[in-house]
């Protein structure tokens, strides 16, 4: 789950849409972009290679699929509250 998390604040982080000039996350962004940040995930993505092979998660597409969809909507939700201060 950190796998996925971690690598769509890296993908949201870097993106170049405009931030409101008093966003009050700006921080937290700046935290989750970058070379550093890239490296994290890229270690986090190679550990959960190593440690559940392919072959193995294989014969559990159907969980890691609905487990992986479930992460990004709620994630989705956050950056969605987060960055258009909606509530949801």
């Amino acid at each position: 789950m950190l796998v996925i998390a971690e690598w769509l604040y890296l993908d949201w982080g870097e993106r170049d849409a405009p931030l409101p000039e008093r966003y009050v996350h700006s921080e937290w962004i700046e935290l989750h972009r970058g070379e550093a940040f890239s490296s994290w995930c890229q270690f986090l993505v190679d550990e959960l290679n190593r440690v559940w092979p392919a072959a193995e998660a294989a014969g559990r597409a159907a969980e890691l699929t609905a487990r992986w969809e479930r992460a990004v909507a709620l994630e989705l939700d956050f950056f969605d509250v987060t960055y258009e201060g909606r509530d949801s």
